[in-house]
């Protein structure tokens, strides 16, 4: 286990200040009695909304309590991420997750009032009042989901329903961990290394490569002595999710999952539609030459007759041992740097975010250290990043990737009010690879010389990792979801020939198993899918990608401003995603900005062989 040095031994400015949230745990407390009595109040106050002043009034109340609850949840959320195994900050987080839940409930009755009131809201807003000043677009989301919005007594029984719609998520997280018996294998010096979740990332990066094909063949294979449960667990969540969908009067699960809240939770919702979503798909699977292309280079350059599922995740250029470090101070320079073609006010805004103890930057003991970095936030309080920034070329596109998602909640705050400050999932990741690519830019050209390859390679893989290995889960989901929504039982068998299927389409240069080309083993690694992450997740990493690297195309070009596409950032929780892409010049559904990506691709290509 690595010696990681507490939180006392690290200076304060690696560390996040999180009484900009609250001074004490007590004071966290006190706030949360005030809300659940202010919740006490709004369930017994039935509001009118016959009036632009009462509507207003009715909206803000809205608007108040889900603020409140982002404020008390983040804090919790963080606070347990120091020391997720302390019971103190276990009890605090659920108990915010309980208040949370009875916000949402009390929100939804005022809503449905609002919502079953259409006609005279319209009349009201047509009066032009100036209560209802900055309210117009929040009015015309939450009338569009009226048509998904229950009477109270259903949407009493789908709310205490939620944990029996997620269970089978908690039991395929289960399946895969705590129930999951790590294989034990020979490792590079002969010493034997246990292979789970972590680890199995790891020895992948092996240059031995008959320890890879040992590691991925024992995982595969202890995966595999829980196929029948994993199965059964997600045919449960996909029917558990379809019920719900035809509860809230929608026609499949892709329809309900693209309508989904925007982040963080103001009450405002997605808007992607299901033709969108399937341009989508089709346009990364007419772009897959450059994927396989970058596949056939990488066996070229490992000097193998046959490119194998356990030589994907190889560094192909120099040795990661070799790699020179990066410390926080040189990152925050050069993304600074970076970010100049943003414009002054981004840059100083950004500079303002790292001055203000927003990270907590390294791993320290007992703190959550399983993801490289993340960033949830709240309307009112802004971001926070939780990082495990080791000083290496990959946690410093990670941080940089997460500091994105900051700035975008900075943008929207600095010029709207709590309402509007949301992120649509389409179009979530925009700002985080827009980072990346820029500092991609800045280190390939005014970086140290001895960063370039790695800083190349790593381009490379957010590319082909977020197009075409999203794209390939996404497709493959959507089958998944498609085969149980009509009925058909989802099988270890058939889930292995959906897989197959995907993955000889997407990944043709990667030769299945010798002696045994059954579908049930060259599909196997469906095992590895995120099942537990929300349905129809992973559109939004291709969408966003295609997006920012044709945004930083058009803004080295001078097709489009700085100021442009901080117009962008600032207004995405007022439009729909359709009309932000449009204030970028970017149709994610047409061809050419996939057109972009492979071009990209086939450059990283030409560098590796040339």
């Amino acid at each position: 286990m690595t010696d990681y040095p507490t939180r006392d031994e690290l200076d304060d400015q690696y560390t996040w200040d999180l009484t900009r949230l609250y001074e004490t745990p007590a004071d966290w407390a006190r706030a949360a009695d005030e809300l659940e009595s202010q919740l006490e109040t709004l369930h017994d106050h039935q509001q009118p909304t016959d009036s632009p002043a009462a509507l207003a009034a009715a909206l803000e109340s809205i608007e108040s309590v889900l603020v409140a609850k982002s404020r008390l949840t983040l804090y919790a959320q963080l606070h347990r991420n120091e020391q997720p195994a302390d019971e103190a900050r276990r009890d605090r987080h659920s108990r915010g997750q309980r208040l949370a839940a009875s916000v949402d409930e009390a929100v939804r009755g005022l809503q449905r009032r609002i919502q079953r009131d259409a006609a005279s809201v319209r009349t009201v807003r047509e009066e032009g009042d100036d209560a209802l000043d900055g309210w117009h677009a929040y009015l015309d989301d939450l009338l569009a989901q009226a048509p998904h919005t229950r009477d109270a007594d259903t949407e009493s029984v789908v709310g205490a329903f939620a944990p029996v719609v997620e269970a089978q998520t908690d039991t395929i997280a289960a399946i895969k961990t705590g129930d999951f018996d790590p294989p034990t294998v020979e490792g590079p010096n002969g010493d034997p290394v246990a292979i789970d979740h972590g680890t199995y990332r790891e020895v992948l990066e092996n240059p031995d490569r008959s320890v890879r094909r040992r590691a991925h063949t024992a995982y595969i294979d202890a995966l595999a002595d829980h196929d029948h449960a994993l199965a059964a667990a997600l045919t449960e969540k996909v029917r558990a999710h379809a019920a719900l969908a035809a509860v809230r009067n929608y026609d499949s699960v892709r329809e309900l999952a693209l309508s989904e809240p925007s982040y963080p939770d103001t009450g405002m919702h997605t808007s992607f539609t299901d033709a969108a979503h399937d341009a989508v798909l089709e346009n990364v699977r007419d772009h897959l030459e450059a994927y396989h292309g970058l596949l056939e280079s990488r066996r070229d350059l490992l000097g193998v007759e046959t490119l194998r599922r356990w030589d994907e995740r190889l560094p192909v250029g120099p040795d990661d041992a070799d790699a020179p470090e990066i410390t926080f101070e040189e990152l925050c320079d050069h993304l600074l740097a970076a970010v100049e073609p943003l414009g002054d006010e981004y840059r100083n805004r950004l500079e303002s975010v790292l001055d203000e103890r927003r990270i907590d930057v390294y791993p320290t003991a007992r703190k959550r250290t399983d993801i490289p970095a993340y960033c949830p936030s709240s309307p009112d309080a802004g971001p926070f990043v939780l990082a495990n920034f080791r000083e290496d070329v990959r946690t410093a596109f990670y941080l940089a990737h997460e500091l994105g998602h900051a700035m975008h909640i900075e943008c929207m705050r600095a010029t709207q009010p709590p309402r509007y400050v949301n992120s649509p999932r389409p179009i979530s990741e925009v700002p985080s690879l827009v980072h990346e690519l820029l500092l991609a830019d800045h280190l390939r050209e005014e970086g140290r010389p001895e960063l370039v390859p790695f800083v190349r390679e790593r381009r490379a893989q957010f590319l082909a990792g977020n197009v075409y290995g999203a794209g390939e889960s996404a497709t493959f989901l959507h089958e998944v979801y498609q085969t149980a929504e009509s009925e058909t039982d989802l099988t270890p068998d058939r889930l292995s020939e959906l897989y197959a299927d995907v993955a000889a389409e997407f990944r043709s240069p990667v030769t299945p198993p010798e002696g045994d080309t059954a579908a049930a083993t060259r599909g196997a690694s469906w095992r590895q899918q995120a099942f537990t992450r929300d349905p129809y997740h992973n559109y939004q990493y291709v969408t966003g990608t295609v997006a920012a690297v044709s945004v930083v195309r058009r803004l080295q070009s001078g097709a489009l401003s700085a100021e442009a596409y901080l117009e962008f950032l600032r207004h995405t929780g007022r439009r729909e995603s359709s009309t932000s892409f449009d204030a970028l010049g970017v149709d994610v559904t047409a061809a050419a900005p996939y057109e972009r990506v492979a071009n990209a691709l086939e450059s990283v290509q030409a560098a590796r062989l040339g």
